[in-house]
C-alpha cells in the first residue's frame, strides 16, 4: 500500500492496493486526514508526522491488529517528500502476515529439532550404563550354576534391562 499526504498528513496520493486494503477509492479519501480513512492504523499519525517535521524515514516496530478474527502483521514505513511543489510524506504499508507464520514455524521447528536432539543425546547416555548392566549381568550368569538361587535375579536384571532400553528408544 503506497499512501502519500501533505505537511497536514491529508490523503494526496492513494494507490490500487490501498483500495483493496479499505475498500475506499482515491475520491472518497483524496483531501481527508490519514486517520480518518485508516482508523484500523493507530500509529500511522505519528509515524508520518514524525517523517513530515523530522524530515527522516521512520520504520516503527511491526504493527500487529486483527482482522476477521485473525492476527495480521503490517510493516509500516513513512518517507519524507521533499519537492519544489509538494510537501508531505509517503506512507508504505506492507502486509507481512505470511513472512511473520513462517518465521514462527521456523523457530518452532527449530526448537523441534533442539528438544529431538536432546532426546536423542539422552538415550545414548542412559543406553550406555544399561548396556553394561546387561553385559555383567550375562556374564555371571555365565559363570553361574543354573542351580544357583542367584541365576533367577540375574534373568529378572537382564529383563528389565532390556525392558529399559525400549522404552529410551
Amino acid at each position: 500500500v503506497i499512501i502519500g499526504v501533505d505537511t497536514g498528513l491529508c490523503v494526496t496520493l492513494w494507490n490500487g492496493e490501498a483500495v483493496k486494503l479499505t475498500g475506499k477509492d482515491f475520491n472518497q479519501v483524496e483531501g481527508r486526514r490519514i486517520t480518518e480513512v485508516l482508523p484500523l492504523f493507530e500509529p500511522v499519525e505519528s509515524i508520518l508526522s514524525g517523517a513530515v517535521i523530522q524530515g527522516k524515514i521512520q520504520r516503527p516496530e511491526r504493527f500487529e491488529t486483527i482482522a476477521a478474527n485473525e492476527r495480521v502483521f503490517y510493516d509500516i514505513s513513512a518517507y519524507p517528500l521533499v519537492t519544489d511543489t509538494i510537501d508531505g510524506a509517503v506512507l508504505r504499508i506492507d502486509n507481512v502476515t505470511t513472512r511473520v507464520y513462517r518465521e514462527e514455524m521456523i523457530i518452532q521447528t527449530e526448537k523441534m529439532q533442539s528438544i529431538g536432539g536432546l532426546a536423542a543425546g539422552m538415550a545414548h547416555e542412559i543406553n550406555n550404563p544399561l548396556t553394561t548392566i546387561l553385559t555383567t549381568g550375562m556374564l555371571i550368569q555365565e559363570e553361574l550354576d543354573p542351580d544357583n538361587p542367584h541365576f533367577a535375579e540375574l534373568e529378572i536384571i537382564a529383563r528389565e534391562t532390556l525392558r529399559c532400553r525400549k522404552i529410551v528408544t
